[in-house]
């Protein structure tokens, strides 16, 4: 149960700490040696950094008690620093490392005028405050990781135009964000330092990305006599060089964020520009490093690294196999779990990593990306193990929102999280972002789930994590306990707009009919996409809409996973994007889901029995007019839709694809494709039901519709569990009528899945059949 961190503070014009371990429970302090092995060089008086140990009852507290590198370092001495903003930064960086572009001219250089204008354009568009641009400035060509002396920090490339890019992203609304790489030469940087200080204030530049790529020891700077000399990342004289880089910074309004550090040991206090530095393994090794960062690092660096200071990881990127599925260089992450990174991973700079267009692929997920601050007025480490998971709570700096996020390692988890953190008396609608039934960062990284739902302060937040997942939540407040009985509060609470898993989930609540029908619920799902275009969509009309999109509504708890299915679908062009219309039940939902006409074939005894069960006579004949007369025009009239019949498809499970049968059939002018799934061919209790009274009142009834294999398609499935055990001979009947009324392979489909069982888990796990069918690209 106790947990202890070892390290430092105040590191300044001293030799960074080592611990080398010797034996089991003996660590021995060494200190970084410089260039001729000696460890610290100084003058009269000095002051060594504080030696810090931190112990506490838990992993989590280890974060919450690591304001104390902060408060072990002097007050600030620059002054104002109000010239620094926080926020979110895109950049000409990812694409280096998995080859799309090069450091380096030539044809694949990544820092030319047109590309960056593209990504200024891309951070102009979604609020981002900078582009990093990397690969500028001469000195990339050939070995640049060992010629330091050759990069120039004023001399841009001919394909690269400085000045007008600077101009460009101001006019933009946007900046950019300079880049100095000295592959470890302090001497040549610090030779330019002033001219290029000078040249990034000149084209408003606020914030720099040093770095110092060279081996542990390879340090290069020359002595007084103009010799080379080599030495460590954490030596007295990188410490050094560090403090004159952030003082020249200082002079121009700029600040800096490091990249192969000094370790962090809360300078930042005293020198507040130096506003993030790496210091770990970031996420470039995902890309090429031998071997990989691990599924855990995440889980590792909270309690490590992380505990010193901001650390510019670089997360955010959603192709995650950029090398293929099958290489060892991948990122080891869910796709959820990258959007948890914005909350877990601290860094007032924060990086938007990956290419433009890959996020173009999962608008809703990105939408998170959008949404996330970078600066925050509260974090509280709530749970977590060294290197298994870790949760915590943070609160917007400039807004009353929360965020809560979490990863995991490569264990799957399941954490419920007391949401006592936020404000007392106050609702809160909480966006949840976690990863799908399915997802596994190795097997189905990209499937996701956006779900939301209303919480406060007594509430607890259950959410489970895939194997490499994470979850991402974002609070936001309803309301004040002060504007709890305002009516006009209370309008705005009832909002049934929200991103749901790889769209926008919409709710017309209470629609009415003017027949004799109870107010329903309307769901309407907008695919990825949707908000930001022009087009119109084909429309698939679902039954027992409150089952289709979000878990609890339905008697097992689960949902049918339509958003998530249709989604995965869609991103794979398997199928064409569409909206789908879930119709909510009533409590008469046999009444309207039972074809009349396939009732009234029975034996007047047989009708009147199962009438009497079922409470009431039905009247899906009215649900139909509902349907097609009432509610169809009301949604090809809020949305854009391919109105016509050869876009429009409806589906149903149980009683639900008996009256999606029934609407093709009464209908036919209206859809084009019909899925039944586990149809209740019995149409009401199957243990008493007459099998050929009831198949010939159904084929007769059909025998009077307008099916036509010409003009529709048909899916009917079932599988052999509980209730499904009892369709297979229905199920033979139907099929053997449609193949003589002409219908073939290509417009009918029948379908038994073992094992099955009659419940929303079993058609979610089925429902991508059924949905290639309706909507596949390929029919």
């Amino acid at each position: 149960g106790t947990h202890v961190a070892i390290h430092e503070a105040a590191l300044i014009d001293y030799a960074g700490m080592w611990l080398d371990q010797r034996r089991a429970g003996k660590l021995e302090a060494d200190l970084a040696p410089r260039a001729d092995g000696s460890k610290v060089h100084v003058d009269g008086a000095f002051k060594t950094p504080w030696r810090v140990i931190q112990v506490a009852d838990t992993a989590a507290e280890l974060y919450n008690g690591s304001d104390i590198y902060l408060n072990l370092n002097d007050p600030n001495t620059l002054g104002d620093v109000s010239y620094f903003e926080p926020g979110k930064y895109a950049g000409i960086w990812w694409g280096m490392h998995i080859n799309t572009f090069s450091w380096g001219s030539g044809p694949k250089h990544g820092a030319t005028t047109d590309n960056t204008k593209r990504y200024i354009d891309f951070a102009a568009e979604n609020g981002f405050n900078g582009v990093l641009v990397e690969g500028w400035n001469i000195g990339w060509d050939g070995d640049w990781f060992h010629n330091g002396d050759l990069f120039s920090f004023t001399e841009a490339y001919p394909d690269y135009d400085f000045e007008a890019l600077a101009a460009y992203a101001e006019e933009k609304g946007t900046a950019l964000i300079g880049h100095h790489e000295t592959s470890g030469n302090l001497t040549n940087y610090e030779n330019q330092l002033e001219d290029a200080m000078d040249l990034m204030a000149a084209r408003g530049v606020s914030v720099i990305k040093t770095g110092y790529v060279a081996d542990g020891s390879d340090l290069k700077y020359l002595d007084g006599n103009g010799n080379a000399q080599y030495t460590w990342h954490d030596s007295q004289e990188r410490v050094v060089h560090d403090i004159k880089v952030l003082e020249a910074a200082h002079a121009r309004g700029i600040a800096i964020n490091a990249h192969e550090p000094a370790r962090a040991t809360g300078l930042r206090r005293t020198y507040p520009n130096a506003v993030s530095r790496e210091g770990a393994r970031g996420m470039e090794f995902n890309a090429w490093g031998t071997p990989p960062n691990t599924v855990e690092h995440q889980a590792i660096l909270p309690y490590t690294r992380m505990l010193a200071g901001p650390f510019d990881f670089t997360p955010g990127v959603f192709d995650l196999m950029p090398n293929g599925e099958d290489a060892e260089n991948r990122v080891p992450s869910t796709l959820v779990k990258q959007l948890a990174l914005y909350v877990t991973i601290y860094s007032p700079v924060q990086m938007v990593a990956d290419l433009p267009e890959n996020y173009a692929r999962y608008p809703d997920a990105f939408q998170f990306i959008k949404d996330v601050p970078t600066d925050w007025e509260h974090s509280i480490a709530l749970q977590g193990e060294v290197g298994d998971y870790f949760v915590i709570a943070r609160q917007d700096r400039n807004s009353d929102d929360w965020y809560l996020g979490g990863v995991t390692d490569e264990a799957a988890r399941t954490v419920s999280v007391p949401l006592d953190f936020l404000a007392d008396g106050v609702s809160y609608t909480a966006q949840i972002y976690r990863d799908g039934r399915g997802a596994d960062w190795k097997t189905n990284p990209y499937e996701y789930t956006i779900a939301t739902q209303t919480v406060d302060t007594t509430g607890t937040l259950t959410v489970p994590m895939a194997a490499g997942g994470g979850f991402a939540v974002r609070f936001t407040p309803q309301s004040t306990p002060e504007d709890q009985g305002d009516p006009a509060q209370a309008d705005a609470r009832a909002s049934t707009s929200k991103a749901l898993s790889g769209g926008t989930l919409t709710t017309l609540s209470d629609f009415t009919s003017t027949e004799d029908l109870a107010p329903r619920d309307i769901h309407v799902w907008l695919p990825p996409g949707y908000t930001a275009g022009t087009i119109g969509y084909p429309v698939l009309y679902m039954h027992d809409g409150q089952h289709l999109f979000e878990p609890g509504a339905g008697v097992t708890g689960d949902e049918w996973e339509v958003d998530e299915t249709l989604r995965q679908l869609t991103y794979r062009e398997l199928a064409e994007p569409v909206i789908v219309v879930g119709i909510s039940n009533t409590l008469d939902r046999w009444q309207e889901y039972a074809p009349e006409a396939f009732l009234e074939g029975l034996p007047e005894a047989q009708q009147t029995a199962i009438y009497d069960a079922a409470n009431g006579a039905p009247k899906s004949d009215a649900y139909l007019r509902f349907l097609v007369g009432e509610l169809k025009p009301e949604i090809d009239a809020r949305f854009r839709t391919k109105p016509d019949r050869d876009n429009t498809y409806v589906a149903g499970a149980s009683m639900g694809g008996l009256i999606s049968l029934y609407a093709i059939s009464e209908y036919p002018d209206v859809f084009a494709a019909a899925a039944g799934l586990s149809t209740h061919w019995p149409l009401f209790d199957p243990r008493s039901a007459d099998t050929n009274a009831i198949l010939a009142s159904i084929t007769t009834a059909l025998e009077a519709g307008g099916l036509d294999p010409e003009r529709h398609r048909l899916w009917f499935d079932h599988g052999t569990e509980n209730l499904d055990s009892f369709y297979a001979p229905y199920q033979a009947a139907i099929d053997s009528y449609f193949e003589g009324k002409g219908f073939g392979q290509d417009t009918y489909r029948s379908t038994v899945y073992p094992g099955s069982d009659h419940n929303e888990s079993s058609w979610a796990e089925n429902f991508a059949d059924p949905a290639l069918f309706l909507i596949g690209l390929d029919n």
